[in-house]
């Protein structure tokens, strides 16, 4: 309470002129209490004095006067007030008091409050005139009849001894005064530019001082902030979570009650404008010496509204990605730059069948059946390349597999440096079940034509045979001459040699096409195989067109199954023999490439039309829908099969009119291998 009555104006902002404010009000307050009460009882206790009821009565209005003036900013008029005060009480109580002058001579005892209260108050020369009148006052009794000299001296002595050590006082306290204005300045300077909130507070909570920046953080201006209290209700504080904030629990108060520092406590307040505003207040206890509990509090503050509100809208968005995180159908993982798993939403726990806490203990490798290539893609997007979206096989905690499609990007901070990796994974193993589902149906459709188109070929391969076979059979059965006879059994036995050689070419391609042919990989000499066809099918006919024979001598020796080798250069050989006539010439050579080793089968027959080039290799085909070619249209297919089993491959070149040429390719020995 009476901290409150003897708060000085806000106005002063000085912390000495505002010690001397309080100090003023302070004794101006308990004087007047003390004139008041004091007043009636000087006025029972001396009846002669008329003039003390007066007297009393304007000392108590000037001290009222006094304390209203010490609450302004011109409390020094206070002063000047006091101190006239005191003249006019001494020299009325002198004039107008009843008694001897020497009785009355009491009274100038309180000509000393006027050196005291300049010397406090005051610079040193009001001070020095106020004693100078003083010891005028005191001298002038030397030269009024009465009064004695003895006397008249020991009052100027004591009159003149005290002002002249409020003098002295007044000079020193001038010098310390001006080293305190001066360092009071400078740190009122420092305080002034502190971007932070300050505010000193006394033991009993009010405000004492505060900076330009309090102000503007707190929306008010200097006189509605000094004098307020923690306890105020206009500072409507709140919590963080929107609870009132009361006085008692702010930082200050706990710091002015326990002593002890607050640090990073978050408050809300409401502006005058009804904005709220966070700060981050400190709170430290300032104590004097042999003191336990603080008599101040300095507190300082920082508007934290616009990271709150950064925060709000970062939660927000936090909230709202989680909600799109987990409620999402497509599993969606966050990793590290270095493969190890960071975070997965529910979709990716239920897809892999580990818990959350399993996956980031996790890397890539572990749940990657293709690791290689996730470290690759890694690579890829770290070095700045947009990856599409890719089919993979995972592992799942009970060792499955499944199939997903991954959509993987690079996440990057503000500044463009890559902070992790972010994959969707959608789980296709439906759909790559029914896509092989399909596949395998069509491969089955295929099949299914294929074989259709294989029985319908072979079925008029056979039947061509067997309808001569039963016209010859029938004329066989009608005829009695012994030559016909002859002659139809030798056409059953060619048609009948027909039919073996077909099926036994047709078992021969279905061991080749169904891998069923076993191989033996033993060095072959190439010249050595083709002189055995030569000499094979010299042997078997005596009208053949001529066949030469340029082979390379230094021809290696390469990687094969003779056997196979032979039956392949005897196709290509048949083939050509077929299509050349008598007068004909078909040249065989082989040669050496660049790690290749080849043979060329040159005829010239008629040649294969462009559009017929495509379709050589087909099983049964024949140029003529009819058929009425010779042959059984499996040779060039065996051929094929058996040199591509070896590495190698046929080419063929043909011109209508000019003959065809067949050169089979193979891989020399080093290569091969």
């Amino acid at each position: 309470m009476f901290e409150r009555l003897t708060t000085p104006s806000s106005q002063i902002t000085s912390s000495i002129e505002r010690q001397r404010a309080r100090l003023l009000s302070a004794m101006s307050l308990v004087l007047g209490l003390v004139t008041l009460f004091a007043t009636p009882a000087w006025v029972i206790t001396a009846p002669n004095f008329s003039a003390a009821p007066w007297i009393g009565g304007g000392v108590a209005l000037s001290y009222l006067c006094i304390y209203l003036l010490s609450r302004t900013r011109r409390y020094l008029l206070g002063v000047a007030l006091m101190i006239v005060a005191t003249l006019m009480l001494v020299i009325s109580t002198l004039i107008t008091a009843p008694g001897p002058l020497i009785e009355r001579m009491l009274v100038l005892k309180f000509l000393l409050i006027t050196s005291l209260l300049s010397s406090f108050f005051l610079n040193r020369t009001v001070t020095i005139l106020l004693s100078a009148l003083n010891v005028t006052i005191s001298g002038a009794f030397f030269f009024i009849p009465g009064v004695p000299t003895s006397f008249a001296l020991s009052y100027f002595v004591f009159l003149a001894a005290i002002p002249l050590l409020g003098t002295v006082g007044a000079v020193l306290s001038d010098a310390y005064r001006k080293r305190l204005n001066e360092s009071e300045e400078r740190y009122r300077s420092i305080f002034a530019v502190i971007p932070n909130g300050i505010v000193l507070q006394q033991q009993g909570g009010a405000i004492e001082a505060c900076n330009a920046e309090a102000e503007r953080i707190l929306g008010l201006t200097q006189d509605q902030i000094l004098g307020r209290t923690s306890t105020d209700p206009r500072w409507r504080a709140v919590r963080e979570d929107g609870s009132p904030f009361t006085g008692e629990m702010h930082p200050a108060m706990i710091t002015l009650k326990t002593g002890t520092p607050q640090f990073g406590v978050v408050m809300g307040i409401y502006t005058p404008e009804g904005e709220l505003r966070w700060l981050s207040i400190n709170a430290q206890p300032l104590f004097r010496p042999g003191e336990t509990l603080p008599y101040a509090a300095v507190t300082s503050f920082v508007d934290i509204s616009e990271t709150k509100r950064h925060q709000r809208e970062l939660a927000d968005a936090q909230r709202r990605y989680r909600g799109l995180f987990e409620q999402t159908h497509d599993a969606v993982f966050i990793m590290s730059l270095d493969g190890e798993y960071i975070d997965a939403n529910q979709r990716g726990v239920e897809m892999l069948g580990f818990s959350i806490d399993e996956i980031k203990r996790m890397t890539i490798a572990e749940l990657s059946a293709e690791v290689n290539d996730s470290e690759r893609i890694s690579q890829r997007l770290q070095a700045g390349e947009r990856v599409p979206p890719y089919e993979r096989e995972i592992l799942r905690k009970d060792g499955s597999v499944l199939q997903v499609d991954i959509n993987v990007e690079l996440v990057r901070d503000l500044d463009g440096r890559p902070l992790h990796l972010q994959a969707v994974v959608r789980d296709i193993t439906e759909r790559a079940q029914v896509r092989q589902r399909d596949f395998e149906l069509a491969l089955e459709k295929e099949r299914v034509r294929l074989l259709s188109q294989f029985i319908e070929k072979a079925s008029h391969e056979f039947r061509t045979p067997l309808s001569v076979i039963n016209s010859v059979a029938f004329a066989l059965a009608r005829t009695e001459d012994a030559d016909q006879r002859l002659v139809r059994e030798a056409k059953i036995k060619d048609q009948v040699a027909r039919m073996t050689k077909l099926v036994e070419m047709l078992i021969q391609m279905n061991k080749l096409e169904s891998g069923q042919e076993k191989v033996s990989y033993i060095p072959v000499d190439l010249n050595s195989a083709i002189q055995f066809v030569i000499d094979s099918v010299n042997r078997s006919a005596s009208r053949n067109p001529t066949i030469r024979y340029a082979k390379e001598a230094s021809l290696p020796f390469i990687m094969g199954d003779r056997r196979a080798l032979i039956e392949a250069i005897q196709q290509i050989l048949d083939n050509a023999l077929r299509f050349t006539p008598e007068e004909g010439l078909i040249t065989i050579s082989t040669g050496v490439a660049i790690r290749r080793v080849w043979i060329e089968v040159r005829d010239t027959g008629r040649g294969i039309a462009a559009d017929d080039l495509p379709h050589i290799f087909e099983t049964f085909w024949r140029h003529d829908e009819m058929h009425t070619t010779p042959g059984l249209g499996l040779g060039l297919p065996i051929a094929r099969r058996i040199v591509e089993m070896h590495g190698g491959s046929i080419e063929v070149e043909s011109e209508p009119g000019k003959g065809s040429t067949f050169r089979i390719v193979l891989p020399a020995p080093s290569f091969f291998e």
